[in-house]
């Protein structure tokens, strides 16, 4: 983190003001191990430079369908549907929503679970982070529609394989 704060200072001539990070395959039970670990270190580095940060972490393996009510008839849920209250877990400092942001040919759309487990005080809203994980699941290149997570996540996970088939050949 510290190499990637110096070299985004170093090309733009000033260090950034916030840094989300977008974290898959954490299950419930790791996300202790998660807090003390990863974002501890994140939020002490941005701490010595006065930078905000938000560290989220998607769960795309979610059992549960949302549908919409339309005068008595039922409907899949349409992407940009989030669910943020009453059947969500949110305790002390994490936060977590549901968000649909992709179409479902067949069936109700699947919806990705989010947990916010850190969210520097003032520099981001919830619904700030609703907006632009939504916004960034219409910016992976290979698909011209929204996909289950937003884009870093799923770059991220190009990038890991592509290099675990280079390392293993």
């Amino acid at each position: 983190m510290r190499s990637a704060i110096q070299t985004f200072e170093k090309n733009n001539k000033v260090k950034p003001k916030k840094i989300i990070v977008y974290r898959d395959g954490v299950s419930g039970s790791q996300q202790g191990t998660i807090m003390v670990t990863e974002v501890k270190t994140l939020t002490d580095i941005c701490k010595e430079d006065d930078i905000k940060l938000a560290y989220l972490i998607a769960n795309k393996r979610v059992s549960a369908r949302y549908f919409v009510n339309n005068g008595g008839r039922l409907s899949g849920a349409l992407p940009g549907m989030y669910i943020d209250k009453k059947i969500v877990t949110s305790t002390g400092n994490v936060q977590d929503f549901f968000l649909v942001s992709q179409i479902s040919r067949q069936g109700a759309a699947s919806p990705t679970h989010y947990h916010i487990l850190w969210m520097d005080e003032g520099a981001f809203t919830k619904q700030d982070l609703i907006k632009l994980t939504y916004k960034l699941c219409y910016l992976y290149f290979h698909i011209n529609a929204g996909i289950k997570v937003p884009a870093p996540i799923q770059y991220a996970e190009r990038l890991g394989t592509m290099l675990g088939d280079k390392v293993n050949s």
